[in-house]
């Protein structure tokens, strides 16, 4: 009788899980990203995206309000990054360091925003008005592989 499963066999498995598992850990998007405001709105923060860990990441986007004081994360049209391990966690965060260390030093050192599964011009809504004043930066994070793609200093 034949041996199925080998240790190279085990070895692909745990790769091909390894590649795709961000799609598969991450929450679906509730109501992120949501659609454009039909109002005008105010421009409160800007920041130029810089890829990390190897990835191609790049763009600009910008931290707006809108009439209603809803405050969003947009993603200009220029947004773009890789996303051949899924979607990606989108967090307001103290530096761009490390999302997970971040965390482990301390719970309000990240804000998640949202997850997004596409480039381009996209809105995440931020869920506590207000929050983006306490953080420094934009990080696009998957949580499965605990690694930043791309990072983003507000100005």
């Amino acid at each position: 009788m034949k041996k199925l499963f080998t240790p190279v066999l085990a070895l692909t498995l745990l790769t091909a899980t390894a590649l795709v598992s961000c799609s598969k850990n991450d929450p679906e998007p509730q109501d992120n990203p949501v659609v454009a405001p039909d109002t005008s709105v105010t421009t409160l923060k800007t920041a130029s995206v810089t890829a990390q860990g190897g990835t191609r990441s790049s763009g600009s986007l910008a931290i707006i309000r809108d009439e209603t004081g809803k405050e969003l994360v947009q993603l200009n049209e220029d947004f773009v990054t890789e996303f051949h391990t899924g979607s990606l966690g989108v967090y307001l965060a103290k530096s761009d360091g490390q999302v997970n260390a971040q965390q482990a030093a301390g719970a309000g050192n990240v804000l998640k925003v949202g997850t997004i599964v596409k480039n381009g011009k996209q809105f995440l809504e931020i869920p506590t008005k207000g929050a983006y004043t306490g953080f420094s930066h934009i990080v696009f994070y998957c949580e499965a592989a605990r690694y930043n793609f791309a990072a983003a200093a507000l100005k």
